[in-house]
């Protein structure tokens, strides 16, 4: 199981309309999965679920960049 704690960000940013899923292997692409309404959104419009496994980057920007 990968350690959250020792986990890097994810590297590269998404396009709009993708996710990655923090596997035991890094961050891998998958099929986009909206984000949730309690998940966190970050500086570069992405949004971390609660338990840090999944990144998305919506096709609307809501950081406005």
């Amino acid at each position: 199981m990968t350690d959250l704690v020792d986990v890097a960000e994810l590297d590269e940013q998404g396009e709009p309309g993708t996710s990655f899923l923090l596997t035991d292997e890094g961050w891998q692409s998958v099929a986009y999965e909206p984000p949730e309404h309690d998940w966190e959104l970050l500086a570069d419009g992405s949004f971390r679920s609660l338990d840090g496994l999944t990144r998305s980057f919506p096709l609307d920007n809501p950081a406005g960049d």
